[in-house]
């Protein structure tokens, strides 16, 4: 199977570690999404990812290795907006990582967290778990959310609208 002719994106979250998983990830892939949890041990822990990744890319590109992404963001995940030590953690990301760090975070939810106990996404439910205004927030945010991302891999592919179906059918 070739994967580049069989696949426009394909996602693989390794563990936080560079390990025998994440190494080969970092190798193969042309973009890197870091999700960040609003909490200063998750905090912690990313920035000291963050820096032994610098130092394994070097030593890639030392042994001829290339390392080329088109973007390299991170993502603010379980973010709760009333509460402070969200909203302070969230202020140390945007000093820390500045444009690096996606605008629109992705709000912690009840219906995420029931959703994935059933091993599915949001967008798989038949019907909202939680109240139906939960889910249609919840899912509101995850849309401009992902749709941040979904511009940084259109602006890769060179193509910042979405493809029209005409411009599909006769691709």
């Amino acid at each position: 199977m070739d994967t580049a002719r069989d696949y426009d994106i394909v996602i693989l979250e390794p563990p936080p570690a560079l390990g025998t998983i994440s190494l080969p990830v970092m190798q193969t892939a042309n973009a890197l999404l870091v999700p960040l949890a609003a909490t200063t041990p998750d905090f912690c822990s990313t920035v000291q990812f963050l820096s032994m990744m610098d130092q394994v890319i070097a030593q890639l590109i030392e042994a001829g290795i290339a390392v080329d992404y088109t973007f390299v963001r991170l993502i603010c995940s379980k973010f709760d907006g009333g509460d402070p030590s969200h909203e302070m953690v969230r202020t140390i990301m945007e000093q820390t990582f500045g444009p690096a760090l996606l605008p629109v975070p992705i709000l912690e939810s009840a219906e995420i967290s029931h959703a994935a106990l059933r091993m599915m996404t949001i967008y798989e439910l038949d019907k909202a778990i939680g109240t139906p205004r939960t889910h249609k927030r919840c899912k509101a945010n995850l849309d401009e959310a992902l749709g941040q991302i979904e511009q940084l891999v259109r602006a890769g592919w060179g193509r910042v609208a979405p493809a029209s179906e005409v411009d599909v059918i006769h691709a």
